[in-house]
């Protein structure tokens, strides 16, 4: 069996130098495909894991379950060596799917066990909105005024990978048109979620709406995180916009150790920024005091009188206010209870 250190040798070798995290379980490398056709950009953001080869891009959305689909495209010459040398049987496994021309593109291939399939999907009509902002379209248009009123900006169009639905229902029941559509990715880069925020001026209906899912199971994002560095725990999806590189959503305000995020939180030792709404302060109080039970240092920011929420505040806001929290002890915890 190859060592880690054989395996991100030979994926520099294929894809240039890259960048490992997570102790190195992932190494991030120039997308070939992004550098074919977005303008050769030579950002490392496609994710492969160094224990099975799971592939992602967090720019143009290919995913695969290997290397074998880009390397007989892109260095066909090292294809025999990556089969024999990590015993990789081509079977075409891999689902390799792009965002091309605004819609998910997959190749005739399917994932062979039900471990690959996710329990959500994004709308079969998907479109991001990223490449597609210069089209005529009434309702592509509104979902980027929105979006431009909430203080974000083309760079996040690419990296949330918004999208809207322009056919309903969904699954046969629910209607996610009107809404901008938010993905979210599980560790090897599958959609385990999706939230959908309605964006017409006076509509009169649920703000948000999403897929029905088991909040306790999914980590929003989980891909993107480096269980490594301190985490902000923030309570949803539009604050999540607003924070820094390393954050997660409960999608609520509730957190107990049935979930799988505080789950991950423990058994990695993972520091803590817990950034909830001010509403939510007795919630926030007890998964702080759940926190502290379980040995894991956390810091409690609490908002300026007037702010409501973390997606009320401009780019760069958070980082002040974020700097200001100090870490939390159990006696800090009993002293903040006493003066609820």
């Amino acid at each position: 069996m190859a060592s880690q250190g054989e395996v991100i040798e030979f994926i520099e070798r294929a894809f240039g130098e890259g960048t490992p995290s997570n102790g190195g379980l992932n190494i991030s490398v120039v997308c070939p495909v992004c550098a074919e056709t977005k303008d050769n950009l030579q950002k490392r953001k496609l994710v492969i894991r160094t224990d099975d080869f799971l592939t992602h891009c967090w720019v143009c959305g290919y995913r695969s379950t290997n290397l074998v689909n880009l390397l007989s495209v892109y260095h066909p010459f090292l294809l025999p060596e990556y089969k024999k040398k990590f015993n990789i049987k081509d079977r075409r496994r891999g689902r390799g799917c792009f965002f091309f021309d605004g819609k998910l593109v997959f190749p005739d291939e399917a994932p062979k066990t039900e471990e690959l399939v996710s329990t959500v999907t994004l709308p079969e009509d998907f479109r991001m909105l990223a490449p597609n902002l210069k089209e005529r379209n009434g309702m592509l248009q509104k979902a980027w005024k929105y979006l431009q009123s909430r203080g974000l900006d083309e760079g996040d169009l690419w990296k949330w990978k918004f999208g809207i639905t322009q056919n309903a229902p969904y699954n046969g029941e629910q209607d996610f048109r009107f809404r901008v559509i938010v993905p979210s990715f599980d560790a090897i880069g599958r959609v385990n979620f999706f939230s959908a925020r309605a964006f017409l001026p006076g509509w009169k209906g649920a703000p948000y709406s999403n897929p029905e899912f088991h909040r306790e199971k999914i980590v929003f994002n989980e891909l993107n995180i480096d269980w490594t560095k301190e985490l902000t725990l923030v309570e949803g999806v539009f604050d999540l916009m607003k924070c820094g590189p390393n954050a997660t959503c409960l999608l609520g305000s509730s957190l107990d150790a049935s979930y799988k995020l505080f789950q991950e939180i423990v058994s990695h030792r993972t520091p803590v920024l817990l950034a909830l709404d001010p509403d939510a302060r007795v919630k926030a109080l007890k998964i702080a005091r759940l926190f502290l039970e379980y040995g894991v240092t956390i810091r409690f920011l609490e908002l300026p009188a007037g702010i409501k929420d973390v997606g009320e505040l401009r780019k760069g806001e958070f980082t002040q206010y974020a700097d200001s929290a100090k870490v939390m002890t159990l006696e800090d915890y009993f002293q903040m209870k006493l003066r609820e």
